[in-house]
């Protein structure tokens, strides 16, 4: 995904607006006096400072931030170039482009499922299931979009097929999407994905037993035998993980791979904020700690994040939906120092009981 934001963002459309937008935020940014100016109207109109984001190098995503800050401070930005500062003729000129703020809105509002996209992928619950259908999804919001221009939308779909057939395909995709009971495969092409999904459960199964788990998956895909009961088909669908362990003693061979590939994360990006935390906590100057220690102090890392952002949502002796936190990648981007000082305060006293 972050290689087809890439592909997106080398197009002219994309690549003149944000170049332009660069422009504006590094003259404010390396002009104090101005940059003073822009904060007390961004203070003044908006009641907070918005930051001026620079997209990184190979972070495409942030290109989406970027834009979006910028348009939040469009007016101030605007309202600078009447205050005593001088800007020059070239930036004011590009500050004051009906076109540019126009490209800078439409394509802003482009890259917004694309960047929802991975955000929910980098999460700790995306299940490989639904990676088929949001990437399905973002397809038809790039049809349906009447501000692009359709040479533009050509390139975009062309660039998302070629990352889907050298990077993003694996049969093990299809047969999650199939094998979830709140999908069941149904914006899937039967013609050309059946036979893929077939082979894929055959290379999984035990052998001898191909036939049998062809029986189960046909009264599946049929909800024929023990899936014919319709209170198999209601809000327990969302959790296919349970989903096929209810099912389990009747169908033992397609839940054990339906389980499997189900359990399957859809990114590594959680495994690396673990390991991310544990180098936080074993690090060079607590080289020392045993393994058990190292856990501990883990767990109530994360734990303390996960309080601290149900705290700022005054809900802590509430239902609090903790997948919606995660989903909404609030914890991750938020600054962890002052939780990762807070710990550390309080290491000693957390380690000194066996």
């Amino acid at each position: 995904m972050n290689l087809w934001l890439k592909d997106i963002l080398e197009l002219d459309l994309a690549k003149d607006t944000m170049q332009s937008a660069k422009n504006i935020i590094n003259y404010f940014r390396s002009h104090q006096v101005l940059l003073a100016i822009l904060q007390r109207l961004q203070k003044e109109k908006y009641g907070s400072h918005i930051a001026l984001l620079l997209p990184g190098a190979t972070r495409w995503g942030s290109a989406y931030y970027c834009l979006v800050n910028l348009l939040k401070t469009k007016v101030a930005i605007q309202n600078s170039i009447h205050e005593e500062f001088r800007i020059v003729e070239e930036i004011n000129g590009q500050i004051n482009n009906f076109e540019f703020w126009r490209n800078a809105k439409i394509l802003c509002e482009f890259l917004e499922p694309f960047v929802k996209f991975i955000n929910h992928l980098q999460s700790d619950q995306p299940r490989l299931s639904s990676v088929y259908i949001q990437l399905k999804s973002i397809e038809n919001r790039i049809l349906q979009n009447i501000e692009i221009a359709p040479d533009f939308k050509t390139h975009v779909l062309a660039f998302g097929k070629q990352r889907w057939t050298n990077f993003l395909f694996n049969p093990v995709v299809l047969l999650a999407y199939q094998l979830d009971p709140k999908y069941r495969g149904e914006i899937l092409n039967a013609d050309r994905c059946d036979p893929i999904i077939e082979r894929e459960i055959l290379r999984l199964v035990p052998e001898g037993k191909e036939n049998q788990v062809l029986m189960e998956y046909s009264d599946y895909i049929g909800k024929l035998g023990g899936f014919s009961d319709d209170h198999l088909w209601g809000d327990i669908t969302s959790q296919p993980i349970n989903w096929w362990t209810l099912v389990a003693r009747r169908y033992p061979l397609l839940s054990t791979i339906a389980r499997q590939v189900l359990s399957i994360p859809s990114t590594s990006a959680a495994s690396e904020r673990n390991w991310s935390s544990f180098g936080f906590i074993h690090s060079k100057l607590r080289n020392r700690l045993g393994d058990d220690k190292v856990e501990k102090c883990v767990y109530l890392y994360w734990n303390m994040k996960i309080l601290k952002q149900i705290r700022k949502k005054g809900n802590i002796f509430g239902n609090t939906d903790l997948e919606e936190i995660d989903n909404n990648n609030e914890i991750v981007r938020e600054d962890n120092e002052e939780i990762a000082y807070e710990l550390l305060e309080n290491l000693n006293d957390l380690l000194s009981n066996e």
